[in-house]
């Protein structure tokens, strides 16, 4: 009897360790995730910044690129208060309502203009304007995230194309490119929280990112769809069905 105790104390100790140890790794990779997603929009603002110090005084110019430093300073706190919202599984705040989405397509290849110019990656967009119900911050983050994932994945001088069509009742996204890809192995794993193709890479490319679990639990909250093809080497394709 005191034998099966001990075991059985042993046993209880070991998985309350087992929880505090998945604690810690969830909410260190929640402040990862965090950081990381706080550089899309700081990259933005750094770049204005420096296009307005390094220019002669230009009233249209200064303008535009103020006013685009305060918007995406705020989009910046916006963004950090749904993130932990979604983090926490608190959906009260979120906030649907009909949204253009090529509009919001169009915010992010702004926003990820530095980049695209780093790699001259040309970002090639098809499609209506449908109207989607949505929550803009959160779907805006979820197409820059998959666009920046694209990026990350290509090479130098290549392309990455995003189309927007109607099935149905539904508006589809489609964000390919012919990059890297995902082994096959991988595929039905990579939107599992913290879950890392390669973690070297990751390390390279500066964190995890939103992370595809994330990105999947976005779609959630839409009650939309999320679906991966991907071939080693040959690039990978990203749909995304979302509610008109």
């Amino acid at each position: 009897v005191l034998s099966e105790n001990f075991n059985l104390m042993a046993e209880t100790i070991e998985n309350k360790i087992k929880d505090l140890e998945k604690t810690n790794t969830e909410k260190q990779s929640f402040i990862d995730n965090l950081t990381h997603e706080l550089k899309t929009p700081l990259t933005s603002i750094i770049g204005y910044a420096n296009l307005i110090r390094t220019s002669k005084y230009d009233e249209k110019l200064f303008f535009e690129a103020s006013n685009y430093i305060y918007k995406e300073g705020k989009r910046m706190e916006c963004m950090a208060f749904k993130l932990m919202n979604l983090i926490n599984l608190n959906t009260e705040n979120i906030n649907l309502k009909s949204e253009k989405i090529m509009d919001i397509i169009g915010d992010c290849k702004k926003s990820l203009f530095a980049k695209l110019k780093d790699k001259n990656i040309d970002l090639i967009v098809s499609g209506k304007n449908y109207n989607v119900n949505v929550d803009k911050d959160l779907i805006r983050m979820l197409i820059c995230n998959l666009i920046d994932n694209s990026i990350k994945a290509s090479n130098s001088s290549s392309k990455i194309y995003i189309s927007v069509l109607k099935k149905e009742n539904k508006v589809v996204i489609e964000v390919k490119d012919n990059g890297l890809g995902i082994p096959k192995k991988h595929l039905e794993r990579v939107t599992e929280p913290f879950y890392m193709v390669d973690k070297s890479r990751s390390r390279k490319d500066n964190g995890a990112g939103l992370g595809l679990s994330l990105c999947k639990r976005i779609v959630d909250v839409h009650n939309g769809t999320l679906k991966i093809e991907s071939e080693l080497n040959k690039g990978t394709i990203v749909k995304i069905f979302l509610n008109i």
